[in-house]
């Protein structure tokens, strides 16, 4: 076999956002403010959690597994914000 151990490398965005973004991984809270990027890495697929404002209790988990940016949004569907992955050219 052919192992070769894969580095996650991901971009939260919010660049267009208007108000500070705050989210918990690895047990950590980490703020990415309005209008900046916070970059991630690990040999783990990255895990967060984040309020996406349907109320105290329901926080949002998601599993950035795959490289790439992430940019912070509001879901047109539901009203609520979500994390999208974006396309890399």
């Amino acid at each position: 076999w052919d192992l070769v151990r894969v580095t996650y490398h991901v971009n939260i965005d919010n660049r267009d956002g208007k108000q500070d973004f705050r989210y918990l991984a690895n047990n950590e809270v980490v703020t990415v403010k309005a209008g900046e990027q916070q970059e991630m890495e690990s040999d783990e697929p990255i895990v967060v959690s984040f309020d996406r404002g349907e109320g105290v209790g329901k926080p949002a988990r998601k599993n950035l597994n795959k490289s790439g940016t992430y940019k912070i949004a509001v879901d047109t569907d539901t009203n609520y914000l979500d994390l999208f992955a974006t396309e890399t050219s």
